[in-house]
């Protein structure tokens, strides 16, 4: 399954005006009470890339979240 999801970010508690939008593939046997958990999953990797060498990123001060999703 195709989705584009949106994601929102903090760094020291306070969300930054940037949203960042993704085109991710979950299994096609993805139950739907289990399809944030795989888009988070799949996010995960990507959202660790933008951040790398980030000072707060390594520090644990940004957060991020899943606030949008919908099927391609």
């Amino acid at each position: 399954m195709n989705f584009t999801a949106t994601v929102r970010f903090s760094r020291n508690g306070e969300f930054e005006n940037a949203e960042e939008f993704y085109n991710v593939e979950i299994p096609d046997d993805t139950k739907e009470d289990d399809e944030v958990e795989a888009l988070m999953d799949v996010l995960r990797p990507e959202v660790e890339d933008m951040f790398l060498g980030d000072d707060d990123w390594v520090e644990g001060n940004i957060d991020w979240e899943l606030s949008d999703w919908s099927k391609d």
